[in-house]
């Protein structure tokens, strides 16, 4: 008589059950990276285009800007922020990335044309931190009188 070689149905039922509980410990890691890559994505996203406003004053006889709010903040053109301006483009934070902190005079960047550097640069005032509000995680960026952002990680 020839003895055939499979798994039992305990043993398969075992190797599932292990599966199972792998892979329900791992689930929420993900989410937790998922989070993370939200707002490194989302301030990564907000970095480009500060420097996209920088290149636009580099570029023009026009002097470009960023507004900040606490879940926004508005690209717009000219020596200061007009809520009315319909050339503004606002761009509103996904939940729970929020903008604290803000740290420039009237929570705005200034670039001058040609230079692109920071109008009325002020260096005790040139910062922002992005936040997860759900996982307090954290990240300041702040910007020296040339507008190159530096990133620092709470």
């Amino acid at each position: 008589m020839k003895i055939k070689k499979a798994f039992t149905l305990i043993e398969s039922i075992t190797v599932m059950g292990v599966i199972a509980i792998l892979f329900s410990l791992s689930v929420p890691q993900l989410f937790r990276l998922r989070d993370r890559n939200s707002l490194q994505t989302s301030l990564t996203t907000i970095v480009s285009l500060i420097r996209q406003q920088q290149l636009k004053a580099m570029n023009s006889p026009n002097l470009f800007g960023i507004h900040f709010s606490q879940s926004q903040y508005v690209l717009f053109k000219g020596e200061t922020y007009s809520e009315s301006d319909p050339t503004n483009t606002i761009t509103t934070l996904d939940y729970p990335i929020q903008l604290s902190l803000v740290r420039f005079p009237s929570s705005q960047i200034v670039f001058a044309s040609g230079s692109g550097e920071i109008v009325s640069f002020d260096p005790n005032n040139h910062s922002f931190i992005m936040e997860d509000t759900e996982n307090h995680d954290l990240r300041l960026v702040e910007f020296n009188s040339l507008g190159v952002p530096t990133y620092i990680q709470y």
